[in-house]
Formats: structure tokens, sequence, C-alpha cells
């Protein structure tokens, strides 16, 4: 009797663990099938780190600026055809570098100068180490910016010094989140709209917005080995924020 009970437990307890292990291998399966469609169960990834309202305002409004009409641009190809009218139709056809030059300098192109930045800071998840505290960025741009970099971007004088101090500039004007520089009656505007891991090196990249050259240009700054703020090449922001080739983890 003693040993039919004994017989009764363990088979019991086998039953238990059975279905404890098809339970943990249920859990497990579903795991991977989120996983695999791009979902996650863990705690969501934060993204980009926002300072500027109007900015935040835009990326608020992810879809719509990516689909609001804007000024139509048109050029023809070897290999076709190409009418952009919006942001999703400038993105996918200016992933050829030689359709975002086209494209970029027609009349009208400038229209679509914020498209890149946007999808940036809406793909770009939060850096893990960051370069300052959040009031201190401006300080940091004034500091690490190499303006040689920006041929093109900042005016010919300033971009023959490797650091603004070095430039001469008659008044510069630091803030939390942006540094102003007034020389000869110009008026530059470096506002730092958004932070973000944009290289993959969970280290804090910065979004800045360059005002005062004639029409706003966008730059991603991202520091180097020797601690300068550099810029990452159009064509390599086209790439890293590709949807279809940035990681998923």
């Amino acid at each position: 009797m003693a040993n039919s009970q004994q017989t009764e437990e363990k088979r019991e307890s086998l039953w238990t663990l059975a279905a404890a292990l098809g339970f943990m291998v249920g859990v497990l399966g579903v795991a991977m099938a989120l996983d695999h469609s791009g979902l996650r169960l863990g705690k969501p990834a934060r993204g980009s780190t926002v300072h500027d309202p109007s900015f935040q305002t835009a990326l608020t409004n992810f879809d719509y600026e990516m689909t609001r009409p804007r000024p139509e641009l048109f050029g023809n190809f070897s290999d076709g055809d190409v009418r952009i009218r919006n942001c999703l139709g400038f993105l996918t056809a200016t992933m050829r570098p030689d359709r975002r030059r086209h494209f970029s300098e027609l009349a009208g192109g400038e229209d679509y100068s914020d498209c890149l930045p946007l999808r940036t800071a809406k793909l770009s998840p939060e850096p893990e180490y960051h370069l300052a505290p959040a009031s201190g960025l401006g300080r940091v741009l004034a500091e690490r910016l190499d303006p040689s970099a920006l041929k093109g971007v900042l005016p010919a004088w300033m971009a023959q010094s490797r650091r603004l101090v070095d430039a001469k500039i008659q008044e510069t004007t630091v803030s939390a989140h942006s540094v102003t520089l007034n020389h000869g009656g110009q008026r530059i505007a470096l506002d730092i709209l958004a932070s973000a891991d944009v290289v993959g090196r969970n280290l804090e990249d910065l979004l800045v917005r360059v005002t005062g050259t004639g029409t706003p240009r966008y730059v991603v700054l991202t520091q180097g080995a020797d601690g300068a703020l550099r810029p990452i090449a159009e064509q390599t922001l086209m790439a890293m924020t590709n949807p279809t080739s940035m990681p998923t983890d």
C-alpha cells in the first residue's frame, strides 16, 4: 500500500515537472515569436531626448510630417522619372547619392531639409553615456566643435579653424542647448535639437540645426577619439537610419 502511494506521488511529481517544463517552453516560444515580429516583452527602449519645443512638436506628429504635401521635386534619370511630394518619397529616392545631390539642389529642396533629422531622432535610441548634463550641452558644443569639419555649413572664414575659440569670433553666447555667434554683422545660431545614440556606441550624439548662413542646415555631431565633435556624412546617416538596416536589439 505504501509503495503504491509512493508511486502515485512520484507520478504526480513527474506530471508537475512536465507541466512546468511545458509552460516554460510555451513562454519561450511566445517570446521568440514576439521577438521575430519586432515586439519586445521587456521594457521598451527609450528614444532620443529632445531639447527644442518646435522639434518636439514635429516629432510628436512624425507620421504627419513624413506624409504631408511638400513642394514637388522632379528628376529625370536613366532608369526613369522620379517625382517627390513628401518626406517618405524624398528619403526613399535619395538613398542614392546622385539623386540626393540632384534633389537637394533643386528649388524647393530646402523644404525637405528636416526629413532626415526627424527620422534620425525618431529611430535612434537614448544613449547610455552622455557628453554632459543636459544643461551643459551648449558649453560642450562651444568647446568641442571642429568648425573645419563643417565646410559648406559654416562660413568659409570660420571653417578654417579647428576650434571656435581659434576663429576669433567677436561675440559668442552659450546657453543650455545653443551657441550663438555674432561676427561682422552676421548672426549664426547652432541649436541642439536632440540627443541620441545615432552611431551605435551608446554615446550621446547631438542633432544640431545651423541657421544664419542661408537655408537652415542640420547635422549630427559625434565625438571623435580626440574629443572633438564632427558631423556624420549625410549619406552615412541615411544608411544608419534606414529602418531596414538598423539593429533590432
